[in-house]
């Protein structure tokens, strides 16, 4: 069978020019092939069923038909069994409904794109998939997607088109309206088994904006392939399920608290925008917010939502020619998200929060730490703090990030950097190796210091009214490890009971401290972050044995050893 395969790549090959050639295949296992022979009849030879014979690939059962098009576009066709619509002459295939153009239509099709070079076609008689040449390395399945375009108000001239995984994400697979009294758009393709995400698009630069619900990977519809062909039921364009027309319209109005940005800094603009037209399809700009009175809220009504639309949507602040967006850290897909079922005035809720305003702390000092012991990873030649998001408070940085400075004592292990007087209360951060980000572990017990981006986590960190630190391994949450030189001890410390039976207290003095409790093996078993005054160590689960308390601040370390009873 790989000869056979070869064979046809050849005759594809012969016969590329300026036109576009299309092969035709089809095994005829299992069939008592008529001797009359295997014709092939369509709209491209005027459904001459004896005018278009195809040759037999000796010592199988493969049959095949090539010829060039300059002319783009839907052929028909159908195999036949011989060289006649009826016995005795020949027999057509009853084509699979899911192959057929639909519509009462009992036809194949195949839509010639002269943009491209085309694969060659290999199913068997009367079947949609290559299950045949399965033995033989060839095993793809026969998938039909549809997209419902009724609800736009124009179809790009370039047409209508669908871009995945598949295709490279390119503009190479246009599709076609079967059916020109509806607005339904189909494509055919034989695909290997896999995961593949996928878009439509209307023209070019025309691609949908795909609701969360249906959206299971980064805003890209997604199919399986197994050992089954597929049609997927139409959907409408940028919504999950199929297009409903003449729906009742609501109007929604839209509320968004700044309160504390304009605290941090000047504001000139705000907007709203999200994955649908109405709210400019996450364009820039958005759709500018209109502030209310001499508070901090803006607001914007929009009119004529369909009833049912599901919208994914963000909040953004210009500032200096400069945008924010907003970082919705407890949505999975990092944006929120509404379903309109009536005229409906949202919730003033803060910027980036799903909570109302609250004012910020005091500027801070925040000195931000990161470590690469215990991880695989080396210290490039620079280690950077990443800025993401609204990255204002990021003072010094050159492309939203500020080289890290290797901390004494440790190796080269640890590197830090301080930023002097931040005013954002939630920062949005990483560290970066050299141009390589971090790779998080992002599974549920590991992503306790991270917060959703829409594309993926980053850091993030709710700094307090005074000076703190923030200390981590490299890609993970676990507190950094390697030892640092600091410039002395706390003198407010102590540590009571010692030994413990049920619980002690640290009593640390002002200022904010983290409080790591190790055990013999070097294991971290408590942490305490961001704390100050007297803090209680519960025995819990820990066993008896002898530990190390191990309390920093921002230029002390304090141990001591802690024994539990």
């Amino acid at each position: 069978m790989k000869r056979i395969l070869l064979l046809l790549s050849a005759i594809v090959l012969l016969n590329v020019a300026k036109a576009t050639t299309v092969l035709f295949a089809v095994d005829m296992t299992g069939q008592t092939v008529s001797a009359n022979g295997m014709h092939v009849a369509g709209d491209f030879q005027g459904w001459n069923p004896s005018a278009t014979a195809m040759a037999n690939i000796p010592s199988t059962q493969v049959y095949y038909y090539s010829f060039s098009t300059t002319t783009p576009g839907k052929i028909e066709y159908k195999f036949i069994n011989g060289n006649d619509w009826s016995a005795p002459g020949g027999t057509p295939e009853n084509v699979p409904t899911s192959a057929q153009v639909g519509g009462g239509n009992s036809n194949r099709w195949y839509n010639v794109d002269t943009t491209m070079s085309k694969d060659t076609v290999l199913v068997s008689w009367q079947g949609v998939s290559s299950s045949a040449f399965a033995p033989f390395g060839y095993n793809k399945q026969y998938i039909r997607l549809a997209v419902n375009m009724a609800k736009a108000t124009t179809i790009d001239p370039a047409g209508v088109l669908v871009a995945g995984a598949f295709n490279g994400w390119s503009d190479k697979t246009k599709m076609l309206n079967l059916n020109t009294a509806g607005k339904v758009y189909e494509a055919q393709m034989w695909l290997s088994a896999g995961t593949y995400e996928y878009k439509f698009k209307n023209g070019p630069s025309g691609w949908e904006s795909v609701p969360g619900t249906c959206a299971p990977s980064g805003g890209n519809r997604a199919i399986t392939v197994a050992a089954a062909s597929q049609v997927i039921s139409p959907v409408c364009l940028s919504e999950c399920g199929n297009c409903i027309l003449n729906l009742p319209k609501y109007d929604v109005t839209f509320m968004t608290d700044i309160s504390e940005d304009v605290a941090c800094g000047q504001i000139d603009s705000v907007d709203v925008t999200g994955g649908h037209a109405l709210l400019g399809n996450w364009g820039n700009p958005g759709q500018k917010m209109a502030k209310v009175g001499a508070t901090n809220v803006y607001t914007l009504k929009i009119n004529q939502f369909d009833s049912g639309t599901a919208i994914d949507y963000k909040y953004r602040v210009w500032s200096k020619g400069n945008v924010s967006w907003e970082q919705v850290g407890w949505t999975s897909n990092g944006n929120r998200a509404l379903v309109i079922t009536s005229t409906q005035t949202l919730a003033t809720n803060c910027f980036g929060k799903n909570t109302t305003c609250t004012a910020p702390p005091a500027s801070s000092k925040v000195t931000f730490k990161v470590d690469f012991a215990g991880t695989s990873i080396t210290p490039g030649a620079k280690v950077y703090l990443v800025g993401k998001g609204n990255n204002s408070w990021l003072k010094g940085a050159t492309g939203g990030k500020i080289e890290m400075t290797a901390v004494s004592g440790t190796g080269g292990k640890a590197y830090q950097v301080s930023i002097d007087s931040i005013c954002p209360g939630t920062i949005y951060y990483g560290f970066a190796n050299d141009a390589t980000d971090e790779t998080y572990d992002t599974a549920a017990a590991g992503r306790t210091c991270l917060a959703p981006s829409g594309v993926g986590y980053q850091r993030v960190y709710q700094r307090p009214a005074t000076a703190s630190t923030v200390y981590y391994v490299f890609g993970k949450c676990n507190k950094g490890i390697s030892a640092i030189s600091y410039a002395g001890k706390n003198e407010d410390f102590r540590l009571y009971p010692n030994p413990m039976t049920n619980s002690s207290t640290v009593e640390l003095g002002t200022g904010n401290y983290t409080i790591n409790v190790i055990d013999i093996t070097g294991k971290i078993v408590r942490t305490y972050t961001n704390v100050s005054g007297k803090v209680t160590i519960s025995k819990g689960d820990l066993p008896t044995g002898i530990y190390i308390v191990d309390v920093t601040g921002e230029n002390t370390r304090t141990t001591e050893k802690l024994s539990i009873r």
